[in-house]
């Protein structure tokens, strides 16, 4: 598989909830498959996940997670993602994978200002408490106000923190509280690792440290609102927020599309005493209006990608479909053969079969790097200009002069680091085949001893890939065909397919080419092997392969 030249940060899962802490890393590009089978790269052992459940891998800046038609479905942001077909990662997103709740970090994470908490839980000078439903089902007519204008005020939020600011606005007006955060969940050296998304005093309240109770998160992260209130009958205050002067708390634990993954933290402290008996159904139905605001924002902002990526991968497989030749056809002295399966990224195979002049034919396969309309449409800008360049030849030069100039034309303009692999061969009627192997190096030739035929792979070094160096030298290569020896061209995508074995490899497809008895054959039998091994729909690369037979002079 080609990789464009990149330097684009790895991703990481933060565990938010499961059977297992995390996190876990996703190194390089890719891929990384998440799976119940030992084989996975991030094993989830649990009966709610599939022995190969999902992948995730990088495409030049973007990362995607492809569900491989997992058993229990795959949900990002809450929304179960279709099977087989890419969807863009974003640093923030939720990924629920089986009974896992995992955030999505790419790079590193954007600046947050980090919340401290204290552990507080051997004070004896305040009582924590869950509050049951009829303690917080109450509202007044003003509160429900309130309410009405969070949620309305909250639809027209453009991003999380602006969403958090909102609540904590109209929270603190009901609820009597006079400095209020929302914090959102991390890993870290402890179960309430936080940071902080938004914070907001009310006017006259307290100027100090915002702190937070550690007791209180770890609570409130089992799903229900926890209270905290002074007792005054202990004087023994010990090391707790109680220090800082805060009398009564409220945490409130916020979930988006399911999992706990942060909290709405109220505090009072000293003569603030403003704190409504009846506050804390207000602030759980604001928190649940918060969690769903930004479950809409995720739900819609995932909705986006997965249509323009959809746009953008019709319009690649389009002008792929448009440039290749006939699946099968006889030209020249040559009969050829040619699948082509297009991955979930639609990475620009290239293949390309044409007559020249003298009764030659030429034959030529690549594979750009990167993926979509913008190398799908280098591959088909390189296709034309190559067979222009080869119709260019005499009867005496061979496909070194035409890959020198494509080279030449490609590095004199931006491909934003996309690069070109390419193998060029020009095969004449007397069985000579002349060729250049720029950065390719997957191609075989497929002699005959009588009935049996013995492929030989064929390592040559013809020059680096297009489009790298303008002053690169490309060379050629000679040799002669018998009548009835083939050629066999492939893409990387054929030998580096992975599958639960391991990756498809050379071996595999020798085996298959051993097998088969002519051009079509050979095609078809290589990618049933290939479908097979693969075990799943999505391919992670464009598969090619071509066969072409000399027929032979006369």
């Amino acid at each position: 598989m080609l990789c464009p030249m990149s330097t684009s940060q790895g991703l990481t899962l933060q565990v938010l909830a499961g059977p297992t802490p995390g996190p876990f890393r996703v190194e390089g590009d890719g891929p990384a498959v998440l799976g119940r089978s030992g084989a996975s790269d991030i094993v989830l052992m649990d009966d709610g996940v599939s022995r190969r459940h999902a992948t995730i891998v990088r495409r030049r800046e973007t990362w995607y997670l492809v569900d491989e038609a997992s058993r229990a479905g795959t949900f990002l942001n809450g929304v179960r993602l279709p099977k087989s077909f890419p969807a863009p990662l974003g640093s923030g997103d939720l990924l629920r994978v089986g009974p896992w709740a995992m955030r999505v970090v790419i790079g590193q994470a954007a600046p947050t200002r980090s919340a401290r908490t204290l552990d507080d839980s051997s004070s004896r000078t305040q009582r924590i408490e869950r509050l049951a439903s009829a303690q917080r089902a109450s509202l007044s007519d003003r509160r429900l106000k309130l309410l009405g204008d969070c949620i309305g005020r909250l639809s027209d939020a453009t991003d999380e923190g602006a969403a958090a600011q909102i609540a904590l606005e109209l929270v603190l007006q009901g609820s009597g509280y006079s400095r209020g955060a929302v914090l959102r969940r991390v890993e870290g050296s402890h179960a309430a690792a936080v940071e902080v998304v938004a914070m907001l005093r009310t006017p006259g309240a307290d100027p100090g440290e915002m702190t937070y109770s550690r007791t209180l998160i770890e609570q409130a992260a089992a799903g229900e609102p926890v209270l905290l209130t002074e007792d005054a009958e202990i004087v023994d205050r010990g090391q707790s927020i109680a220090e800082m002067g805060v009398h009564s708390a409220i945490c409130v634990p916020i979930s988006v599309n399911g999992p706990v993954t942060g909290y709405m933290y109220l505090d009072a402290r000293g003569r603030e005493n403003q704190v409504r008996s009846d506050a804390a159904g207000f602030c759980e139905a604001v928190a649940t209006a918060l969690g769903l605001a930004v479950s809409a924002m995720k739900r819609a902002e995932l909705e986006r990608r997965q249509r323009e990526l959809h746009v953008e991968l019709e319009a690649a497989r389009e002008v792929q479909t448009l440039v290749m030749p006939e699946l099968t056809g006889t030209m020249g002295p040559a009969r050829y053969a040619i699948q082509s399966r297009p991955g979930s990224f639609v990475a620009g195979d290239l293949f390309d079969m044409l007559a020249l002049p003298g009764g030659r034919v030429a034959m030529c396969i690549g594979d750009v790097a990167g993926h979509g309309v913008g190398s799908a449409m280098l591959m088909a800008t390189a296709q034309a200009f190559l067979n222009a360049e080869l119709r260019r030849l005499d009867s005496v030069q061979g496909p070194a002069r035409a890959v020198a100039a494509l080279n030449q034309f490609l590095t004199s303009r931006p491909l934003a680091g996309r690069f070109l692999s390419l193998w060029v061969g020009v095969l004449a009627p007397d069985g000579e085949l002349r060729y250049t192997d720029a950065g390719h190096g997957h191609w075989l030739l497929v002699q005959r001893e009588g009935s049996l035929r013995r492929p030989i792979l064929q390592m040559t070094d013809g020059g680096i890939p297009i489009g790298i160096d303008p002053g690169a030298e490309y060379g050629e290569g000679i040799t002669r065909l018998s009548r009835r020896e083939e050629i066999v061209l492939y893409s990387d995508g054929i030998v580096e397919q992975r599958g639960p074995a391991g990756v498809f490899g050379v071996d595999r497809l020798l085996a298959e080419i051993i097998a088969g008895q002519d051009v079509e054959e050979d095609v078809r039998l290589v990618m049933s092997a290939l479908e097979a091994f693969a075990g799943t729909p999505t391919w992670d690369d464009d598969a090619t392969i071509a066969a072409v037979e000399y027929l032979g002079e006369g």
